[in-house]
């Protein structure tokens, strides 16, 4: 695309007009089969001078497809199979794994998205989520199992993004988006703050029954218990999704926010486990949140 292509898009976007719009019918144009170059100049240079005239993406896609259609055959959206693919995004691929970007949290309820995407930038201390999480960008729009403070994600200097359970009542788990696996980053813990895999195992050693060294979490996902020691998320879940797993040290008190909601307020070291978009971070069991990313510029 030339200069001319370039300030055109640029005059579009400032008149808030959709530009991958304008991109997809270039894109057809160039792929498409049938057309001769000087049929593919000819709507392109249709599709051009309609934009200009109207500042209409639609309406100039609209009549360019149409003239393309009526004059030179419906050949504009049909594009080999060949074309399409991974060499299509790729690009957009490599920039993510080499930058910097934006996360951003999309509520799911039901399969249907609730709200807008909430944007964590990678150079702010992150977000923490609970129903009383009173931060700036912090999110409380959750289910009522959630904790007061139930998670803190962030992103750390090298780029990768994080969560870290705060001591909730009903654990955070992360699904992973390429395979599905689950990675327990805390279990449910009960009433007196101990979790349910230690309760487990508290009730299998009274009723005489031998437990081994490993509890399983929620859905199958395995954490190594030592007996008077926490349970730690383990990187690798039901179908060996691996994660990075880091320390994190404290350096003040988690305080509860309420007399009857457990939250540890002597929490000095917990862990967090590395997350990626196309993950699901589900809270409490029930509050779910789709992980997505603003690519970089």
């Amino acid at each position: 695309m030339g200069d001319g292509g370039t300030m055109m898009k640029q005059a579009l976007s400032a008149a808030h007009q959709d530009v991958a719009l304008y991109d997809n019918v270039l894109a057809r144009l160039i792929g498409g089969a049938g057309y001769t170059n000087d049929e593919r100049v000819e709507i392109a240079m249709t599709l051009f001078v309609a934009a200009g005239c109207t500042a209409d993406v639609r309406k100039a896609a609209r009549f360019a497809v149409s003239y393309a259609k009526s004059v030179h055959g419906d050949n504009l959206a049909t594009t080999p199979a060949a074309s399409l693919g991974d060499a299509d995004v790729a690009p957009d691929r490599e920039r993510m794994e080499h930058a910097r970007f934006a996360l951003g949290l999309v509520r799911v309820v039901d399969g249907y998205v609730k709200g807008d995407a909430r944007w964590v930038s990678p150079d702010s201390s992150g977000i923490e989520i609970g129903a009383l999480a009173l931060g700036e960008g912090d999110i409380a729009d959750v289910g009522p199992r959630v904790s007061g403070r139930h998670a803190h994600v962030w992103c750390d200097e090298g780029g990768r993004w994080f969560v870290e359970d705060l001591g909730s009542r009903n654990g955070t788990v992360v699904v992973s988006g390429v395979d599905r696996g689950k990675i327990v980053v805390a279990p449910p813990r009960d009433e007196a703050g101990a979790t349910v895999a230690d309760s487990t195992s508290a009730s299998a050693k009274t009723s005489g029954d031998e437990v081994g060294p490993q509890v399983k979490g929620d859905e199958g996902a395995c954490m190594k218990c030592d007996e008077g020691a926490d349970v730690a998320p383990d990187a690798e879940g039901a179908t060996g999704a691996e994660r990075d797993i880091i320390g994190i040290e404290s350096s003040e008190a988690i305080d509860p926010v309420e007399p009857d909601e457990h939250i540890d307020a002597e929490l000095a070291v917990s862990e967090a486990v590395e997350i990626h978009p196309g993950d699901e971070l589900i809270l409490a069991g029930d509050t779910v949140f789709a992980l997505v990313a603003g690519l970089p510029e």
